[in-house]
């Protein structure tokens, strides 16, 4: 309508990177609404969900070196159809074998900004401004490595850890301004700011 305004946008990027299993996926979605509620006071919404997915463990570049054209590169009773040791070299660890890993590594993200502006009809030139915008992150991070994925995992007969992250803040911030001009060579501009904040970290693994 005349008095409204919004906006709404997605995004979604995936990227396979050039190393196997190095990959990258992300997914965002905007929404912006703003509305003349009269002729003195407006109010917005802004908003921000998003998404990051960096899960999988690429393959070793470091190894790659330490192996033959020759190698067997492929086992069918290896980890993941890999052979552990494609050269029969025991410091010759196949590079593919990181790939197995089963690896869980994804971010969210949910923001949001509520705005209002008020210019008071009663009082010319005096104008309330008020912002209040808060922000939750989450982190979850886990991995496994069975009983044939390294040498660590091999002898503790698999290994497995989680971890969670979670953030959140918030602030809120009112402005009022008052601005008069006298006369030609002077005039008032007052700004006055009362601020709060808020922020909160847990962690767990």
């Amino acid at each position: 309508s005349q008095n409204t305004n919004y906006f709404i946008s997605t995004n979604y990027f995936k990227q396979n990177g050039i190393v196997l299993n190095d990959d990258f996926k992300r997914m965002s979605v905007n929404l912006n609404l703003s509305n003349h509620i009269t002729d003195w006071l407006t109010i917005s919404v802004k908003s921000m969900f998003s998404t990051r997915d960096m899960s999988g463990v690429p393959a070793n570049f470091e190894q790659a070196p330490d192996q033959s054209p020759y190698g067997n590169v492929y086992d069918e009773n290896g980890p993941g159809g890999y052979a552990f040791h494609p050269v029969g070299d025991p410091l010759g660890i196949n590079p593919l074998i990181n790939t197995t890993i089963k690896d869980y590594d994804k971010q969210t993200s949910l923001w949001g900004l509520f705005s209002s502006a008020m210019e008071v009809p009663f009082v010319p030139g005096l104008k309330w401004t008020m912002n209040a915008s808060s922000n939750l992150r989450i982190a979850k991070q886990g991995q496994y490595l069975d009983n044939q994925s390294t040498s660590a995992s091999i002898n503790a007969n698999g290994i497995g850890s989680k971890a969670i992250t979670e953030s959140h803040d918030w602030t809120i911030d009112n402005i009022i301004n008052y601005q008069k001009v006298l006369n030609i060579d002077h005039s008032i501009n007052m700004t006055f700011l009362d601020s709060r904040e808020y922020s909160q970290l847990d962690y767990s693994n």
